[in-house]
């Protein structure tokens, strides 16, 4: 199996270096660790980097949040990145929601358990990216629905060879199947598919990286004969965050019977999502 984690579409500017307040117990505002990476500062002396790292402190409340990210950051309302993981939060605090540049946020290795509390963070319009594992949430059954829905589309179909599209802990991954990792962005990588990694058929695909890709990446798998009859492409979130332009493309295309599972968002029961299963029917 192929694991394409990155594409072009991603901004490799997005993330400088996290100013690092890990294993401080942020008893007092003194200066982040040294780091091997020098840290931009302002005339001001705050750090123009996006990224917060505050694990591994004994946080049990984050009421105060805003003293450490103010205090540290050139532009606090641009944070972007937070690590909050190893800690002892067991509630999800309503004052992550006023970091509405938040795109990543940490919080596995906590003691969080009530999954209701999650569904506060569907209020950020840029999360993308939330790690809970290791929280005593893990227990519910609601948590990582979509995986259930995946488990058992993978024992109907037994696929032989597998193309995923986005990994961020690999836990997909992990419940597939043999991984080879290609570190590339994937519209290097689909076009060598077969010339370089001597593919030559994809029985599955599954896509969870960026939705403005979904359709580009789908459209240059069609073209590389890599895709034959009854070849399955399972595309996760096409209603939320949501990939309009894919959905109208394999409606168009007359390439696919296809259908969209309908659930609620991985750790937020009160947002409406769907996973997308795509058999493919040749051109006929």
């Amino acid at each position: 199996m192929t694991t394409l984690p990155f594409h072009r579409c991603r901004n490799p500017n997005m993330y400088l270096p996290p100013v690092d307040l890990s294993f401080k117990k942020i008893n007092s505002l003194e200066d982040p660790s040294n780091s091997v990476r020098l840290l931009r500062r302002n005339s001001h002396m705050k750090y123009q980097s996006r990224s917060l790292r505050l694990c591994h402190n004994n946080i049990t409340d984050l009421h105060d949040l805003h003293k450490p990210v103010s205090h540290f950051l050139a532009k606090p309302s641009q944070l972007a990145w937070l690590d909050l993981s190893f800690n002892k939060i067991s509630h999800i605090d309503r004052v992550l929601c006023e970091l509405r540049e938040l795109r990543v946020l940490y919080l596995h290795a906590n003691s969080i358990f009530i999954l209701p509390e999650v569904d506060r963070l569907g209020a950020l319009p840029l999360l993308h990216t939330i790690t809970l594992h290791g929280n005593v949430i893990e227990t519910n059954k609601a948590y990582r629905w979509d995986r259930k829905i995946l488990d058992r589309l993978l024992m109907e179909q037994s696929p032989l060879t597998v193309l995923e599209l986005g990994a961020h802990c690999g836990y997909s991954s992990v419940r597939i199947a043999r991984v080879e990792l290609i570190v590339d962005p994937s519209d290097e990588v689909i076009p060598k598919l077969r010339s370089e990694y001597g593919l030559e058929r994809l029985d599955f695909v599954f896509m969870d990286h960026w939705k403005k890709c979904y359709t580009p990446d789908l459209q240059m798998l069609e073209g590389s004969g890599l895709l034959g009859k009854g070849s399955l492409i399972v595309a996760d979130n096409v209603l939320f965050p949501g990939a309009p332009k894919f959905l109208r493309h394999i409606r168009k295309s007359g390439l696919y019977e296809w259908k969209v599972h309908r659930a609620t968002l991985e750790y937020s029961k009160g947002i409406r999502d769907g996973m997308a299963e795509l058999v493919y029917q040749g051109i006929n």
